[in-house]
């Protein structure tokens, strides 16, 4: 409670009459749920909701203002230089949970709800690095896909297909990842994917555990 005085305290006299007056009136026809202002709103908070919906950022366009919702995630390549082509979400986390990962929160929302409005990334983005995220250039390979075709399409694609990485080289414990291959991916209207070869590696696709790939080399190991 002393959380919320400290939120009101900082609202202007509308935004503030509507969180003390109106909202407790209308509150059980929304299923009694919290109504959070962002007016006023502690930034550090907000932002951990906001992350907690799955938005990692804003793509803001201007004149005039608005914005969507955008998730992403980077990879690297395996030792090798194998780059799997196509896009993941984690579906269980080390220990069994499923009910907290990404895409049980977006499938809940797009699926299971279907209630337009509902705060969620509008784009997954997703790039793969051939060494390392911090020292190369750029990422070789790029998708992406609005969220909602990609949470329908794993919803009824066949769930068997499983991408396992490791949490970390310590544990043996797995995050488990539903991978959508490129083939699949694109048959969706909006996603798109780029390989971005460096201009002294060759590039040759192939099957890697049985899921689309292609593997990047040096042209002096040719």
């Amino acid at each position: 409670m002393a959380f919320v005085a400290e939120v009101l305290e900082k609202l202007s006299a509308s935004a503030k009459a509507f969180a003390e007056k109106v909202w407790p009136l209308v509150r059980d026809e929304f299923g009694g749920v919290r109504f959070e202002p962002i007016e006023g709103a502690d930034e550090d908070r907000l932002r951990k909701l906001i992350d907690s919906l799955g938005v990692d950022g804003l793509v803001v366009r201007e004149n005039p203002n608005r914005a969507f919702g955008l998730a992403s995630r980077t990879w690297t390549a395996l030792e090798d230089g194998t780059v799997f082509r196509g896009i993941s979400l984690r579906l269980q986390r080390a220990g069994g949970d499923r009910k907290n990962t990404e895409y049980e929160k977006l499938r809940h929302i797009i699926v299971t709800e279907n209630e337009p409005g509902y705060v969620h990334p509008l784009y997954t983005i997703q790039a793969t690095f051939l060494r390392s995220k911090v020292e190369d250039e750029g990422p070789v390979y790029v998708t992406w896909v609005r969220t909602d075709e990609l949470v329908r399409c794993i919803h009824h694609y066949d769930e068997g297909e499983y991408f396992k990485r490791p949490v970390s080289e310590v544990s043996l414990q797995k995050d488990l990842f539903v991978f959508v291959p490129e083939s699949v991916l694109l048959t969706l209207p909006s996603a798109r994917a780029f390989l971005y070869p460096p201009k002294d590696h060759t590039v040759q696709n192939c099957m890697v555990f049985g899921r689309e790939a292609c593997r990047f080399a040096p042209k002096s190991a040719q």
